[in-house]
């Protein structure tokens, strides 16, 4: 079985408009992956935050505009069994995160319950014909030379900053790419 694994903050729930807001810092535009000191702080004082948060931080993330859109037309191309959507999303180091992220993942799109992961390491879930849509670039990076294809998600933090305002046109055209470089490589068997 070949799978697409699709992220979840950064993609299809705004982790960190949800941070900002937690932290009183809505202000705040957040253009790189590490964006503590954007926030005059540091990343043990932003995670202990977060932490402090607790599990309802993480279950009650609100969706991204498009969430909705994306997990549809994923479903609507998957048009055979050899492919299925996986939820895959990386944990902090708080158990809170995990209950978090289930609740979460139970409430927005309970057709996924059973297929999600969650893990610290989503680069070892790389593999040939494997589909990745990620907004970290690092991440994407890792899972190309895996031999996976990658979607580098459209986000301020990321070098596709210039198609935030065409996201859902990029992702529809990533995805015919993809589509058709997977069918090719069936057939060619």
């Amino acid at each position: 079985m070949k799978i697409i694994l699709l992220d979840i903050d950064g993609v299809l729930a705004d982790f960190v408009g949800h941070a900002l807001k937690l932290l009183h810092k809505e202000e705040v535009i957040v253009d790189r992956w590490d964006f503590y000191d954007q926030l005059e702080m540091t990343a043990k004082e932003f995670w202990n935050a977060i932490d402090k948060a607790g599990h309802n931080f993480w279950a009650n993330i609100p969706k991204l505009p498009w969430a909705d859109h994306i997990i549809e037309q994923l479903q609507l191309n998957i048009h055979d069994t050899e492919h299925k959507i996986i939820l895959c999303t990386s944990p902090t180091n708080s158990p809170y995160c995990v209950s978090g992220k289930i609740e979460w993942i139970h409430k927005n799109y309970p057709q996924f319950k059973d297929y999600f992961i969650i893990t610290p390491c989503k680069t070892l879930l790389g593999g040939r014909d494997n589909i990745v849509i990620d907004d970290n670039e690092m991440n994407c990076e890792s899972f190309n030379s895996m031999g996976s294809h990658t979607v580098l998600f459209p986000q301020l933090w990321n070098s596709n900053k210039d198609l935030i305002n065409n996201r859902i046109q990029f992702f529809h055209k990533r995805m015919d790419c993809i589509a058709k470089l997977l069918w090719h490589r069936m057939i060619s068997f």
